[in-house]
């Protein structure tokens, strides 16, 4: 019995050295996304407010082009601007859905079973990890998926409106 305890006593305090092992990780991964969002936010900015309209140009240079020459060019110049949009878009995606699982998995664990300090140790990162971390444009909007989609929306629009107005002229 008295070595049960023991055994017990040595899981709960390897169990609270990986949690604060694991805490510190979370902290240093929050910084790093925090760094990258700090480097990209004015990028992001630049990608989205221009590539619409660029992307705009080229599409309509491609529906007026006189050869399939000039409509394949200027249509790969479209796929060519919107793979790093929407790497930018998927890669920030997937960082606010992982940082945001972050809390499920804290929640998910045995907390229920851990001393008073353990439990405290999970409700701070449980708290931290409500507000899950993001590229974001301009420190303002969150980059997700949602916003590519937006981008292609109002793209479209654009191209609908400029085509609209071509076709009006000829």
């Amino acid at each position: 019995m008295a070595n049960e305890g023991v055994t017990a006593s040595h899981c709960e305090i390897t169990t609270e050295n990986s949690l604060i092992h694991l805490i510190k990780r979370h902290q240093k991964l929050i910084k790093l996304s925090e760094l990258l969002d700090d480097i990209c936010s004015k990028l992001i900015f630049f990608n989205l407010s221009s590539s619409t309209v660029i992307i705009t140009f080229f599409a309509i240079a491609a529906k007026v082009a006189r050869g399939p020459v000039d409509m394949i060019n200027n249509f790969g110049a479209v796929v060519a601007l919107l793979i790093p949009l929407f790497n930018f878009c998927y890669f920030s995606q997937l960082l606010r859905q992982s940082s945001g699982g972050v809390a499920d998995s804290a929640y998910n664990s045995i907390w229920y079973k851990g001393d008073k300090k353990y439990k405290k140790l999970l409700w701070f990162v449980i708290r931290r990890s409500q507000k899950p971390c993001s590229l974001t444009s301009m420190k303002y909007n969150p980059i997700s998926l949602s916003t590519f989609s937006a981008v292609l929306s109002t793209t479209w629009s654009y191209f609908s409106l400029a085509s609209s107005l071509y076709d009006d002229t000829n």
